[in-house]
Formats: structure tokens, sequence, C-alpha cells
């Protein structure tokens, strides 16, 4: 990581969170460190999944669940030394169809953890963009006290360019990030990595202040 933020063109990295459908916590504790690097970084919660969405077994969509799993993910930012409003992302992965309880998961999820001071964001495939985006406004009591930001991933591969694209390239006018839909090996520093890409309306897509 030391390497490449000195000379790839990155300016942040998605920062995992030890979560239901994310068990490694490899990430964690690590924010500092990364800080100090001068990397921005992107908090990721993946959450509970619908049955055959991932690999992951855990498919309990309630908002009881929410608030639990959103309670987990706002006690371990601030473990990490996350700033007061940071934005943390929720990992919704796709589905073909979109249940409604997965909506009042994601719904929950978002209203727990702007109680708990932090903003929202949701990571989502563009299949299911406006179904994610009516759960995340319905767990706001204001939309316009907590600006929630949704990354998008999907679209046609040939069509994203690190240097040039936009978020709204992704197809989806309210993206604020768009993430490649293939993954690409990278070389900087002779360190290689398979990564995806992405672009973002934001330097810092934590920061509550955007740059």
């Amino acid at each position: 990581m030391s390497k490449w933020k000195a000379v790839s063109p990155y300016l942040f990295v998605a920062y995992y969170i030890k979560a239901p459908c994310h068990h490694d916590p490899g990430w964690m504790g690590k924010r500092a460190t990364l800080d100090d690097m001068g990397w921005n970084l992107l908090p990721v919660y993946v959450g509970q999944q619908v049955v055959g969405a991932s690999k992951c077994a855990n498919n309990v969509l309630t908002a009881g669940q929410g608030q639990i799993d959103a309670e987990d993910a706002s006690s371990k930012l601030a473990a990490d030394g996350f700033a007061a409003g940071a934005y943390v992302y929720l990992d919704v992965e796709r589905c073909e169809l979109f249940p409604a309880a997965l909506g009042e998961y994601v719904s929950s999820w978002v209203a727990k953890v702007v109680s708990a001071g932090l903003s929202p964001g949701v990571y989502c495939h563009r299949h299911n963009a406006a179904d994610v985006r009516t759960a995340t406004l319905a767990g706001l009591a204001s939309p316009s006290a907590a600006s929630p930001r949704f990354w998008i991933v999907g679209g046609v591969t040939a069509d994203f360019h690190v240097n040039t694209s936009k978020p709204a390239d992704s197809g989806i006018e309210f993206a604020d990030l768009w993430q490649c839909p293939a993954s690409v090996s990278r070389t900087f520093g002779g360190a290689a990595i398979l990564i995806d890409e992405d672009v973002s309306s934001f330097a810092d897509p934590s920061a509550v202040i955007p740059t």
C-alpha cells in the first residue's frame, strides 16, 4: 500500500469491516496506518444478503437485523478511529428480484447508522439501484440531513476509463461512485494487485465534507 500510494493514480481504497458476509478482519485496525500513508478510505460493510445473491449464508433480512448490523458497523468504525459523521457503505449484492424484506433491512440499517452519528452510503448493482435508493431514502427522517451516497457497480466494461469516466456514466444518474464491473490486475512500485477500479465524485468517499 505504501508503494502504491507513492506512484499509483489512486486516491482511496475500500476498507472492509468484518461483517456478516465478510468474515476476514484483515483491514481492521489499519485505518491509522493507511491514513498516515495518505490514503483516503471507503469503509464497506457487507451485510445480510438475499439467498443466492452471493455465497454468504447470512440471509436474515429483517428490520431488527438491520439495526443490529448497523450498530455493529458503527461500533467497529468508532473503534478504528473514524470521525463522527463518516460515511459507511452497506454492500448489497445483486439480486434478480428485490424483495420487500431486503428493502426493510436496508431502511433499518440506514436509520440506525444515522442515529449512531454516521452517514449512510450503499453499494449496489445498477440492476437494483432504483430499489436500493427508495429503501435508503425511506430510512431517513430527513434526506437532506444525511445526504446518502450511492456506489454503483455494473455497466459496460469498455465504457469505463479510470482517468475520464464519471459516476453517472454507469447509467445511474444519482451515482456518486462507479465501480468497474471487471477485476483488473495493476502493477505499481513493483507490486501487482488484482483490484476493482472505481471513479468517485469525492476524493475522500468517507468524508462528510466532499473533497
